[in-house]
């Protein structure tokens, strides 16, 4: 008995976990509403051009290379799921950081921005991967991931009638 009861609590416990990954997902992606539209909408102008994946995947590549902030958000291209998956970082302030930088190196262009690129990669946070769906919209696809909190908060109000959950003992057996 005291195992089960164990075994429900890790899996409530991993619910609620869930529960919270896709609220942060979701609020990320309204944070960057505007950047991961610009994704969505230039990956799929170029597919509706006919250009093939893996040339799509290596011009993304180049551009981010170049410094291409659409380009940099995305990290993985999931076509034949007709997805994709951004890096978006937690920080809020994306923007007034950037405008600190472009004071910043204006003489030593390559160098100097490399250089800068790789500490404000680790002063902005935490990297977050989430998967978006080409065919719907960047708040269509924050409202999925609030959606699927709702399923697992479901799960976790109304356990599944087979899910070993414990049962008060008869009032006989106490």
């Amino acid at each position: 008995m005291h195992a089960t009861r164990t075994e429900h609590l890790a899996r409530l416990t991993s619910l609620r976990q869930v529960q919270d990954e896709q609220v942060h997902k979701a609020r990320l992606l309204e944070m960057n509403l505007e950047m991961v539209e610009e994704v969505l909408q230039s990956v799929n102008a170029l597919l509706a051009r006919g250009m093939d994946w893996r040339d799509l995947e290596r011009l993304i590549e180049v551009e981010g290379g170049r410094g291409n902030r659409v380009a940099e958000m995305v990290r993985e291209c999931r076509f034949r799921e007709g997805k994709v998956v951004l890096g978006i970082r937690e920080e809020e302030e994306e923007e007034e950081e950037e405008g600190s930088g472009d004071e910043t190196d204006d003489d030593d262009e390559e160098d100097g921005k490399e250089e800068d690129g790789k500490e404000k990669a680790k002063e902005r946070g935490k990297v977050i991967m989430i998967e978006v769906d080409l065919g719907l919209s960047a708040y269509a696809n924050a409202r999925e991931y609030f959606d699927r909190k709702k399923v697992a908060a479901e799960k976790v109000s109304h356990p599944h009638p087979d899910s070993p959950t414990p049962r008060p003992y008869p009032l006989s057996q106490i």
